[in-house]
């Protein structure tokens, strides 16, 4: 079968001329929550059908609509349709905050809104637009229909149904869409990203990942934000089932489908990290002491394994002793694949293959943990600028520390310790803001990513920090937070973690502790132990990166304190608004 838009669509959705052809009858989508288990044939007569109704409520080509909405296959629905039909999309997740999304919708110039539910349409509806759509099944009150033109996901492909498509000519310097930005300060910038940029990541990502066809994919970030999304792409290009699930129903999902792929961020692998340990915290004693002493001697046994082999960025020794080191270890090791490690791999089911790790570093200790018990994690870098991803590790190659080397067609260069891109993936700029652009993405095409790095030898990326993010302290030390901030997380008493000292005389600690230390007399004590051990045994440590202040906060950053972005970064400027005195107050003793 082949599609109309086949011949002149060159495009991001050009590309379903080949999937029905390679995939057809092949289950392309299981979303239980959306009440969706489709074939690709299935799937793109659904978008094709939605692509129908919105040209029958008039959307041409460069127009633009505004998707809200959170993880669903409707989303992917939504978004393929409007990208059909030649039209740009502005995304966005639908809990963010009121204003942020009025923002963006009169920001990015849309004409329509597409909306996760009707709470979200309610805050947006008294906005000058032509149409509406809710993803949700919710029933729409007449009145609101009618006055503020709302329509509901059904209604759409219903009258999607009644009208023809008119095929449109897009090309790959097209725009597809605005991706607006969970920066960690300021108002979003929209990131405008063309069809052949998104078209660039799919094509990249084939000889790094080489999934296969048939298995099953974990979807449990939100759709809009472009890692994600791109990474959605792939999976489908590639006729990999994609299976949505969201956080209370992650573990269970796991056990339901088995999936042999996930993609995630390092708060995910934390998460899954942490329910391992608490399970293995309840095991008698006995048995506790057996399985930390196989963890324990098999990620000694891994780390040497890694300098051997050349797998690691940080050299520790020379390779004979530590070959001996690792022969001694290796019986234990093995003992531990026996008895442990099977059953600890089956906290993300009986068919686990290969995670996917973006959207910030992967800690240390994970590394350890899923490398120890037999779990391949390819960790990518990018950004929402590069559509994102610029360099990317191999299951053969998973150079440990690294992020990886640049993905195909990607070049890298290190310009006074700062990264810099140029590819087929980085972004056209920002919307309606030449200055912005100007700053970051030069007339020959190199993106300033604002991240600091360094390159090996044989052109993998090592990341060291961000530039906008260095602690100046008062002696004129320069230090990077983020390396001593994942070290310390490897703290099991610490939960999250923020450096400050910025124009101080050293640094200091703004910490919430594990849920489990709640309460415990000897927090302070513990907590400096740790800070003291962990900072100061690090290799190449440096007498001003001592920590000697720190103050303790009770509830966690969340994204829905405003404190994290939807991606698990920490907002800095924001937890210094809510907690500098805090600061303050420990600088002055």
């Amino acid at each position: 079968m082949t599609t109309a838009t086949e011949n002149i669509d060159k495009g991001l959705t050009g590309i379903w001329g080949n999937l029905l052809k390679d995939y057809s009858g092949q289950t392309a989508i299981l979303d239980r929550y959306s009440g969706f288990e489709l074939t690709y044939k299935e799937l793109y007569r659904l978008i094709r059908c939605f692509a129908s109704g919105l040209q029958a409520l008039g959307l041409k080509k460069n127009e633009h609509v505004s998707l809200f909405s959170e993880n669903s296959s409707k989303w992917f629905i939504a978004d393929q349709a409007i990208l059909m039909c030649g039209a740009i999309n502005a995304v966005r997740g639908s809990q963010s905050p009121a204003d942020e999304l009025l923002y963006i919708l009169g920001h990015s110039d849309s004409k329509g809104l597409i909306a996760e539910d009707l709470d979200t349409t309610d805050k947006l509806k008294d906005c000058s637009l032509d149409f509406i759509i809710c993803l949700s099944e919710e029933e729409i009150p007449r009145e609101i229909s009618r006055e503020y033109k709302v329509y509901g996901f059904k209604e759409i492909v219903s009258l999607g149904e009644k009208h023809a498509f008119h095929p449109v000519r897009i090309d790959k310097q097209d725009l597809a869409t605005i991706v607006y930005t969970s920066g960690t300060t300021g108002k979003p910038k929209g990131v405008m990203l063309t069809h052949g940029n998104l078209l660039s990541q799919i094509t990249s990502f084939i000889q790094p990942l080489g999934l296969s066809a048939g298995k099953k994919a974990l979807n449990i970030l939100p759709t809009w934000h472009v890692y994600e999304r791109t990474c959605e792409y792939y999976i489908l290009s590639r006729g990999v089932t994609m299976v949505y699930t969201n956080v209370p129903n992650f573990r269970g999902d796991i056990k339901r489908y088995n999936p042999e792929y996930l993609v995630a961020v390092p708060r995910i692998w934390e998460a899954v990290y942490e329910g391992v340990h608490a399970e293995i915290k309840k095991l008698p004693f006995l048995r506790k002491k057996i399985v930390n002493f196989v963890l324990k001697t098999g990620q000694f046994y891994v780390k040497k394994r890694r300098i051997i082999t050349d797998m690691c960025t940080e050299k520790k020794g020379d390779k004979l002793s530590n070959f001996i080191k690792s022969c001694l270890a290796y019986p234990f090791y093995k003992a531990g694949e026996k008895l442990v490690y099977g059953k600890l791999r089956s906290a993300l089911g009986n068919s686990f293959k290969l995670g996917i790790s973006g959207g910030g570093l992967l800690a240390g200790h994970l590394e350890d943990f899923y490398e120890t018990i037999g779990i391949n994690i390819i960790v990518g870098y990018g950004l929402t600028e590069s559509s994102p991803v610029l360099t990317m590790r191999r299951p053969g190659y998973n150079l440990r520390n690294s992020a990886g080397k640049p993905v195909s067609g990607t070049e890298i260069r290190i310009r006074e310790g700062v990264v810099y891109a140029r590819g087929p993936q980085v972004m056209k700029g920002y919307y309606k803001d030449e200055k912005a652009t100007n700053e970051v993405l030069f007339s020959d095409g190199w993106l300033n990513t604002g991240d600091l790095g360094w390159l090996t030898p044989g052109n993998d990326l090592v990341l060291t920090g961000r530039k906008k993010d260095l602690i100046v302290l008062s002696s004129g030390e320069n230090i990077e937070p983020q390396p001593l901030e994942h070290i310390l997380l490897k703290s099991p008493y610490i939960y999250q973690v923020m450096l400050v000292g910025q124009d101080r005389a050293h640094l200091g600690a703004l910490i919430v502790p594990t849920p489990d230390m709640a309460g415990n007399p000897e927090l302070h004590k513990i907590l400096k132990k740790e800070l003291k051990e962990h900072i100061q045994n690090r290799a190449n440590f440096r007498p001003f990166e001592r920590i000697q202040c720190f103050r303790v906060i009770e509830e966690p950053f969340s994204a829905d304190n405003g404190l994290l972005t939807r991606t698990m970064k920490v907002k800095k400027t924001e937890v210094y608004k809510k907690y500098g005195h805090l600061a303050d107050e420990m600088f002055r003793q």
